[in-house]
C-alpha cells in the first residue's frame, strides 16, 4: 500500500481520485493548493504525489520546482495533473521534475498506468474472500 498525496483544488476530482486510489488499497491524503502540497510532503513524505498543475496560492509549478529543490523530498514522484496535455505542456512538466503527465478527466487506467512503476512495491496483493459456509 502506497502513501499517495493529491494535490488539486477542485474538491469533487479529489474525491474521485480518493476514491480510485482508496479502491486499489493505497492511504491518501489531500491539499488544496501548493503550498499545502509542500507541507504535507514535507511532514508525510509521501510515496508519490499527484499535482493539479494550476491551484490557487502556490501553483503545481512552483511546488514541483520547490520539492525537487529539497534533498528529503526531491525523490519523491511527482505525478502532473492537468486539463491540457500539449506537447508544450508536457515537456514543462517533465522540465518542472514531474515524472508523467496526465489529462483530466482522470481515467482510471491510466492512473494505474502512471502509478504502476512507483508503487509496485508498496501495492499489497488484493484477495477475493470467501463467503462459503461449511456444514
Amino acid at each position: 500500500m502506497a502513501r499517495i498525496l493529491i494535490a488539486e483544488d477542485v474538491r469533487t476530482n479529489q474525491l474521485i481520485l480518493m476514491a480510485m486510489l482508496r479502491q486499489m488499497g493505497h492511504t491518501v491524503t489531500t491539499a488544496s493548493n501548493g503550498r499545502e502540497a509542500i507541507t504535507a510532503a514535507e511532514h508525510q513524505i509521501p510515496d508519490v504525489i499527484l499535482m493539479d498543475m494550476e491551484m490557487p496560492v502556490v501553483n503545481g509549478w512552483i511546488a514541483t520546482a520547490y520539492l525537487q529543490k529539497q534533498p528529503a523530498l526531491a525523490h519523491i514522484p511527482v505525478i502532473a495533473l492537468t486539463g491540457h496535455t500539449t506537447a508544450h505542456e508536457l515537456d514543462q512538466a517533465l522540465a518542472a521534475g514531474c515524472v508523467a503527465c496526465l489529462s483530466k478527466p482522470i481515467k482510471r487506467e491510466r492512473l494505474l498506468a502512471a502509478l504502476d512503476p512507483y508503487v509496485r512495491d508498496c501495492t499489497p496483493v488484493l484477495q477475493a474472500t470467501s463467503t462459503s459456509t461449511s456444514g
